[in-house]
Formats: C-alpha cells, sequence, structure tokens
C-alpha cells in the first residue's frame, strides 16, 4: 500500500514515530484507538476501542445505512402482540474463532454479564426484564416496557460462555467476526482475517491498531499517513481540516438536537402557540450556521435516514397563519410585540453556557422569536445549573440535545415522567399500535398518525439530527455505508489503490470474486 514518505523511510520492520510504532506491511489496515482498558466488547468504556473490537465480535441484529434491521448472528424473529417479547433463531451454522459452537447459551451468558458491567449497552439491558434459551437455537427476550421493533435493541456484541471473563486489560477476545485477535503489545493491537469466518471469503488484510493517549493523537496518527482512517468525533471538523486528499462517508448520528417547551408554563399551555414557535423556527439555518453543515434537519424523533421518517410538508400553510394562531390564544400586536392582557408574551431560553454551539443555537432562535413578536432572552447557566433547573421545572424553554435509540420509537421523551410535562392519550394511543409491528407499511400508517398529532401538540421541537463521518485517505476504497453502530463497517472488503490511482495486485484479487458498492467521486472531497 503505497503511502507518504513517513511510511516507508527504510526497510526496517517498524519505525518510531512519538507514543506508537509504525508497522511498515503494505497490505495492512492501520487504525487508531485511544482510551485502552480492555478488549472485552461489552465492558469497554472505550467507543474508539469498541469500534476496532466491531472487526472481531458481531451482534445478534444489526442495521443498515437506512435503519433496516439485518440479521447477523441471529437468522429470523417475531415480535409478541404487546410489544414487549422477542423470540430470535439463531444462526446455527456459526462457529466461535476457537472452533466451539455458537449456541443460545452464549447469547444469556452475555445478557446475564451486561446486567453485571457497566459499559457502552448499559442503556440496553437496562430495558430488558428478563430472558431464557428455549433451545440451543432460540432465546426470547422480554422488555420492561413495550416499544416498537425489539430488534433494534438486539445490537450488543455477543461473547462466548466458553472463553474466560475479565473486565480488565487480560481478557483475550475470541469472537465470530471476519478478524480474529493474535497479539498485544503496549502499542499495537495485532488483527489477522479468520478463514473460517461463517460471512464469506475471509479478508487478505491485516488489521493493525495503534494505542494513542487521545482523539488528538489519533488525529495526528492520521493525519501524518500512520493510519488509513479515524473518525469524525477523533477529526472534529468544525475544529479541523483533514489532510489533503482525504474523504468522508457521512452517516447520519442519533444524536438530535431539540428546542424544549415547559407545559406547566401558562404560556406554553396551548397547542397553538407552540405551533406557532415551530414555524418560526429556520431549522435548516441553524444547521448551516450553527452546526456547520453537519446535521440534517428533522421533525420527528426518529433518524431522518431511516425507512420510517417522513417529513412534515409545510408547504400549503397560509402567510397569515402564525398571526392566526396568536390571535386564537388571545394575543394582538402592539409595537411589533405580541401582547395579552397588556403584558407582552416574553420567553427565557435555557441553555449550556459550556457548549458553545447550543449557546449559538438558542441566540439564533432568540432572534427568530424577538423578530416575529416574541420577547425573548437568553438564561446561560452551567451544565450542573441546567440539568437543575429541567429536572425542577425552573424553565420556559431549553435547548437540548439526546442521543435517540435505535428502536424507531417516535415517542421518545414522552414517558409519564417527562421533561416537558406533556400529557397526551392520543399520542400513547397510536403508540399503543405500533407495539409488535414488523409490517413496514403498517408501521409506516402509524409513523404518519403520529406525526400528525405530534404536530398538533408539540411538546418538543426536533431541529436536527447531527451527521458524522469516517475520514479516510484517498487510497483507500471500499468504505461502505457505515452507521453510528457500525463505522469501519465491511472493513473485510477495504482495499487500495496505488500512487497513480491503480488498484494493487491484491486488490484486483480479492474484488474478482467481491462486489463492491461504486463511489462516486470518493464520496465527498476534502482536497485543500
Amino acid at each position: 500500500m503505497p503511502l507518504a514518505s513517513c511510511r516507508n523511510k527504510d526497510e526496517s520492520n517498524t519505525i518510531e514515530s512519538g507514543e506508537l510504532v509504525v508497522i511498515e506491511d503494505t497490505s495492512d489496515i492501520n487504525l487508531a484507538a485511544y482510551g485502552f482498558d480492555t478488549m472485552n466488547p461489552i465492558a469497554t468504556k472505550s467507543k474508539s476501542l469498541s469500534r476496532v473490537l466491531g472487526a472481531i465480535y458481531e451482534p445478534l441484529f444489526t442495521i443498515d445505512e437506512k435503519m433496516n434491521i439485518i440479521p447477523v448472528l441471529a437468522s429470523s424473529y417475531s415480535l409478541s402482540e404487546d410489544g414487549t417479547q422477542i423470540t430470535v433463531d439463531l444462526n446455527n451454522e456459526t462457529k466461535w474463532q476457537d472452533g466451539t459452537n455458537f449456541t443460545a447459551d452464549d447469547v444469556v451468558f452475555t445478557l446475564s454479564k451486561l446486567r453485571s458491567c457497566s459499559g457502552l449497552y448499559t442503556s440496553i439491558i437496562e430495558k430488558i426484564h428478563s430472558f431464557t434459551a428455549i433451545n440451543k437455537h432460540q432465546i426470547m427476550v422480554t422488555f420492561d416496557q413495550p416499544s416498537t421493533d425489539l430488534a433494534y435493541y438486539l445490537t450488543f456484541p455477543v461473547i462466548s460462555k466458553g472463553v474466560k471473563y475479565s473486565e480488565g486489560a487480560d481478557f483475550s477476545p475470541v469472537g465470530t467476526g471476519p478478524y480474529k485477535f493474535v497479539s498485544k503489545n503496549s502499542t499495537t493491537i495485532f488483527l489477522e482475517p479468520d478463514s473460517t469466518w461463517h460471512g464469506g471469503e475471509a479478508s487478505k488484510k491485516k488489521i493493525n491498531v495503534r494505542l494513542v493517549k487521545d482523539s488528538d493523537a489519533a488525529a495526528n496518527t492520521f493525519n501524518i499517513n500512520e493510519v488509513d482512517a479515524i473518525t469524525s468525533d477523533e477529526l472534529n471538523l468544525q475544529n479541523s481540516t483533514p489532510k489533503a486528499n482525504s474523504f468522508t462517508k457521512e452517516y447520519i448520528s442519533d444524536k438530535m438536537t431539540f428546542l424544549g417547551f415547559n407545559l406547566a408554563s401558562d404560556k406554553l399551555k396551548s397547542p397553538g402557540i407552540r405551533q406557532a414557535i415551530n414555524h418560526l423556527i429556520n431549522k435548516q439555518e441553524i444547521v448551516d450556521n450553527d452546526a456547520y453543515g453537519q446535521g440534517v434537519v428533522s421533525d420527528l424523533a426518529i433518524n431522518p435516514s431511516s425507512w420510517a421518517y417522513k417529513s412534515v410538508d409545510y408547504s400549503n400553510i397560509p402567510e397569515d397563519y402564525i398571526e392566526k394562531l396568536f390571535a386564537k390564544e388571545g394575543y394582538v400586536i402592539n409595537g411589533g410585540v405580541y401582547y395579552k392582557d397588556s403584558a407582552p408574551l416574553s420567553l427565557g431560553i435555557l441553555v449550556n453556557a459550556d457548549n458553545p454551539q447550543k449557546v449559538s443555537i438558542a441566540n439564533r432562535i432568540s432572534n427568530y422569536l424577538n423578530a416575529a413578536g416574541i420577547s425573548s432572552y437568553i438564561i446561560t447557566v452551567s451544565y450542573a445549573e441546567y440539568l437543575n433547573r429541567i429536572t425542577n421545572d425552573s424553565f420556559e424553554l431549553f435547548v437540548g440535545e439526546i442521543a435517540v435509540d435505535y428502536g424507531l420509537n417516535p415517542s421518545v421523551m414522552l414517558t409519564r415522567d417527562n421533561y416537558f410535562n406533556f400529557e397526551s392519550s392520543g399520542i400513547d394511543e397510536v403508540m399503543t399500535r405500533l407495539y409488535g409491528v414488523n409490517d413496514k407499511n403498517k408501521f409506516k400508517e402509524g409513523i404518519n398518525e403520529f406525526t400528525q398529532k405530534f404536530y398538533a401538540n408539540p411538546p418538543y421541537i426536533p431541529i436536527f439530527f447531527k451527521t458524522e463521518s469516517v475520514i479516510y485517505g484517498s487510497y483507500v476504497s471500499g468504505v461502505d455505508a457505515p452507521t453510528s453502530l457500525s463505522q469501519f463497517r465491511n472493513i473485510e472488503k477495504w482495499y487500495f489503490y496505488d500512487k497513480d490511482g491503480k488498484m494493487t495486485k491484491e486488490a484486483e484479487e480479492q474484488t474478482k470474486s467481491t462486489l463492491l458498492p461504486e463511489e462516486t467521486e470518493k464520496d465527498k472531497t476534502n482536497e485543500q
């Protein structure tokens, strides 16, 4: 794999480079990870390391870029009508990398360990009430509360019951994925292809994972051509520019920015006022200016990339619609400000002072409201005070962000003890009809009905979902549709170009039997 001269300074096997050792092997994929604690995928707290472990371990299900459920270690599943239980049939031909059979006991073992450890999947296990192995190749999982398609929550990596369990640095990984663990030293984790992988032809490339101290160090290894790909949370595209001749593959993350209402406030009890505020906010302008273009506008708490998502059509709304909404609630405009009973409509927007982007968004929203006749002002407080005020209903509006789960559940944040003092039997009724439904047409009908009711009586305003990226060198190809669950998705299919833009001989051999997605203009160019 021809790279910049820093990767080919001499013919020795290693090059010392500050905190890490560069392994010279032209057929290897080189990655970076920081925050090393354990190679146990359910116990690690490092998202950076978890991405790498995704090449070794696999879940029951994953999702593609359109939020479709893709069985991995599962072969099929069924849901109970009340949306609380899922029965999963397992792939009975899968083996662990040590040659032992994958069975339902391994899934039960994983779920049991998830209960006792605190890693990246705590939010999932907290939803689960019980689980049992029906037989060697079938499990049943019961959830505490009904939800939409429960397969979305079975996306954690499964570990082997037959491997000595540890949550420390001594854990030796054995998975079912395309790569298997070889060794580790103080600077590098070494992985090699598993020729017995159940997913198809094994990759011909090894993976070397450089262990660095933090995200800045990871970004530096990419910019000096010592690793082949990183993610946007390691190289922050808002603050940094990647090296010349690098490219990005974007995906929509699970992080949703929103404007919340306190319905306990007399000013905001009326759905009409909240509807009016919704129409006053230019969401795309917020994305373009305050999120630096790294977001996708949303009208619902469902990832806009999802097959189930449908935006609200505002094109037929009359020009005087907002004025009529205020008039219906008894407001009259005087001197450019709305008044009711001689009192001006004034609203404070609470925001975390420690988050400059959210402060910028709050200021822009305040400008929209002031221009329309609502006297608004910003309340910037520390994060601890921000949480305290929201918890104790000491706010009118607030700018927030939440990681929306993968369950395509549009009623996120609308549980009985919600932030907004919101109650709606109509929305609850719609959600009941969505539980246990895995027919896409019926699900879309339910989502459309939910959207109409949510728009008519909004407890908060979704603004945008943040976009994130995989950033990779110009010589790398085959980076295929990453998701927030699997940024290095299909890494076993990556291949390289030489300096003249031609595939290497090894890549040509690999692609003879593998149909790779066509890339257009390398997706998005960051050439300087």
